[in-house]
């Protein structure tokens, strides 16, 4: 037993030792990758007259990563999950740095101005996330169009890849510099930086693995000392032809609350849009990073957890003068993928690049100029691969048109600029396309379609003979100008004739304008013109109180009606309809003589019926028989209303239908021997005849002529009903 036990505790020892081999390995090769993206993103931002400033970038640089990684490994919802510093916020920062750079008038204020700057583009950053957080706002971020996003991202690339080119050759690449390119020196780091961008592509072409890139920077770092070598160049000699960068053996730190002095605030303040784009898109990267490592590791992320621990991540960096930084999407899959067991192989990665910055951001020195050069342009074609390239035949030509010119706009314009032009763009294309979206989700005539009150035979046969004289609109979606002006163009065009009743639902409507009320007063006026009845149905609070502002829905008016249910407008459609086309024995007022001679076809036959039927006085609210009773007799209405109702399982009544003078009511139950499955209740005092179980079964046995004659009369009931239910589901598929 104890050799078990002992055996067990170095299989555990050997188990534990391995994983934090896996782990050592994959955080050392992830801080490869963040020590040149961080030592490239120093070289972007600080160059040209901010060249100066190179140490303390580097150093801010690599402090980021480091406390980036640090803490969003330690708060992530993904255990592997790796920050830093992203391509597209230092691009802006890049940008943020120009633009206060010119703003700066005293040359001794320029240094501390840009990184006061920065530092506060870090500080946006962290608040930002941090609303977002804590008021679990992320879902508005999602609301940013794509187009938007997408040219915003290769405006980026676009920025990426200038600075790329700037970092090869020294300076910024205009039609002023072209004599520059020509220069021998300057051919020989483009043609340096163009191999490495062809090998880092043709690497992760062949492998389709992310630590294939770490390979590629390690490799080229290695050739290069090698060329070195051969050609007698020593490493003084290489930092004269900007071969290397000269890179301080001890850190250069900028601590924000050291240097309040001497910083221009004006020029700080010139660079608040770029502050207020970089915390914009530090955001959606969080986001859009967050919601691709769920979809590539099929597992839910906690985005506002995670917006809060990037907002915490940023204050730390900004309170010791770094830059913003943001969970890396190809950061966290390059730890994964290296064989990371859990949070430990980012935490070793963050200790590295600390630890750069305490004891050697010297040694930072020795990666070439042209490795730094090429991983940018590298880096920007990628962005712009994916936001330009890939997305060219998933994107209708409206939307790839809004996203090249959104690119076009912030490349020549600048970010705040463009993304401002680019959301109004967005917002007009949205309203063109939406205008276009049919309102009407359905639009029938009487003759399919009408209201649950179960009228005598002849009545509904007129009805449908009729029916095109009733147009039944069903109504949808927000309205507006656009879309409500074209339905009133659509009534319009349809002329006096044969329409003479217009009934509207808009129970599905979520919203209206005042333009779409307009177009409805105009609806109004038409109808009085060509003598329309207009039913407004299921209008909602707010909408009834903007109609009778405009002067509409007031008593009185017999043209336009407003009801509570589009089945009361369609009832009342109806009584309009039937009022204009009933004659003498059509009406429902004839004696019940009358009506049943007619269903039977022999007056005789009628006397006979209605000797063994009860009559039953019913006063309003009172019940006929409820749902569960026992279906024990067949009811005609002799006159007055009622109503069949159900009660759902959440305890609520439902109407159903309701019966009208001259119906049958309660066939079913009888003829099946169920139980009643709904409810009858008398809407007004009405009486009905009763033809018990008892009778009826004495009526096929005593009187087979009449029992056929109520056979029939009930198929045909029953028939009717069933083939205008079936007209109604047909037309509303």
């Amino acid at each position: 037993m104890q050799k078990s036990a002992t055996a067990h505790a170095r299989e555990s020892l050997a188990a534990a030792a391995s994983n934090f081999g896996r782990d050592l390995v994959s955080g050392s090769i992830v801080s490869v990758v963040s020590l040149a993206y961080s030592l490239s993103f120093a070289l972007l931002i600080f160059s040209g007259s901010l060249a100066p400033g190179l140490p303390y970038g580097i150093s801010a640089a690599l402090l980021s990563a480091g406390l980036c990684t640090l803490v969003i490994s330690l708060g992530s919802s993904f255990v592997r999950a790796v920050g830093g510093p992203d391509s597209a916020p230092i691009a802006i920062m890049a940008v943020l740095a120009a633009t206060v750079a010119s703003h700066v008038a005293a040359p001794d204020a320029l240094l501390p101005t840009v990184l006061t700057a920065l530092v506060t583009a870090s500080f946006a950053s962290g608040m930002f996330l941090l609303g977002l957080g804590a008021f679990r706002l992320e879902a508005w971020m999602r609301y940013i169009p794509y187009p938007v996003l997408a040219g915003f991202v290769a405006a980026v690339g676009w920025q990426l890849m200038l600075g790329g080119l700037r970092v090869l050759t020294g300076g910024p690449v205009t039609l002023d510099s072209i004599e520059l390119l020509a220069q021998p020196q300057t051919v020989y780091h483009l043609l340096a930086g163009l191999a490495f961008v062809l090998t880092a592509a043709g690497a992760q072409y062949v492998s389709r693995s992310p630590p294939a890139l770490a390979g590629v920077l390690i490799g080229a770092v290695a050739v290069a000392h090698v060329v070195f070598l051969s050609l007698g160049m020593d490493l003084d000699q290489a930092r004269a032809g900007f071969w290397l960068l000269a890179v301080p053996d001890t850190p250069n730190l900028f601590l924000p609350w050291q240097h309040t002095s001497g910083v221009d605030w004006l020029a700080v303040a010139n660079g608040g849009g770029e502050i207020a784009a970089c915390a914009a898109i530090v955001a959606v990267n969080v986001l859009l990073n967050g919601t691709s490592l769920e979809l590539w590791s099929r597992r839910g992320l906690d985005l506002n957890r995670e917006l809060v621990v990037n907002a915490a991540a940023n204050i730390f960096a900004g309170a010791v003068g770094g830059l913003p930084g943001n969970l890396s999407f190809n950061r966290t899959i390059l730890n994964t993928r290296s064989g990371a067991t859990g949070r430990r192989s980012a935490l070793i990665c963050g200790a590295i690049l600390i630890g750069f910055v305490a004891v050697g951001p010297g040694l930072m020195g020795l990666v070439p100029t042209p490795v730094l050069g090429g991983l940018l342009i590298y880096l920007g074609l990628n962005v712009l691969r994916e936001t330009l390239a890939r997305v060219r035949h998933t994107l209708g030509p409206a939307d790839y048109v809004l996203l090249a010119l959104l690119f076009l706009l912030i490349v020549n314009w600048g970010y705040f600029e463009g993304v401002a032009l680019g959301v109004v763009a967005s917002c007009i294309v949205f309203v063109f396309r939406y205008s276009r979206v049919p309102i009407v989700r359905h639009d029938l005539t009487r003759a399919s379609f009408g209201s649950t009150l179960d009228r005598t035979q002849r009545q509904s046969d007129l009805l449908r003979e009729a029916g095109a004289e009733m147009q039944i609109l069903w109504l949808r979606g927000y309205l507006f100008f656009g879309t409500a002006n074209r339905l009133y163009a659509a009534i319009e065009k349809r002329g006096k004739d044969p329409l003479h009743h217009l009934v509207l639902d808009f129970s599905r409507v979520s919203g209206m304008d005042s333009s779409a009320v307009f177009s409805f007063v105009k609806l109004a006026h038409l109808a009085r013109e060509r003598e329309i009845t207009v039913a407004f149905c299921a209008l909602s609070r707010e909408a009834l109180n903007t109609f009778r502002g405009e002067g509409l829905l007031h008593s009185g008016d017999r043209h336009v009606r407003s009801f509570a249910t589009l089945d009361q407008g369609l009832e009342w459609s109806e009584e309009q309809m039937l009022a204009a086309h009933l004659k003498g024995s059509d009406r429902a007022d004839v004696p019940i003589e009358t009506w049943l001679t007619h269903e039977l076809e022999d007056s005789d036959l009628t006397k006979r019926f209605l000797a063994i039927l009860d009559l039953m006085s019913l006063d309003k609210d009172a019940v006929l028989f409820r749902q569960g009773d026992a279906a024990d007799a067949l009811y005609l209405i002799k006159s007055g209303k009622l109503a069949i109702t159900l009660k759902a399982d959440d305890g609520t009544t439902v109407r159903l239908r309701t019966m009208a003078t001259h119906t049958v009511l309660g066939e079913m139950g009888l003829y099946r021997d169920l139980q009643r499955t709904a409810t009858v209740v008398a809407l007004e005092p009405s009486q009905v005849l009763r033809l018990s179980k008892a009778r009826f079964l004495d009526l096929k046995r005593d009187d087979p002529e009449l029992c056929d004659a109520v056979h029939r009369m009930v198929v045909r009931t029953l028939a009717n009903r069933l083939a205008f239910a079936n007209s109604a589901v047909a037309a509303l598929q």
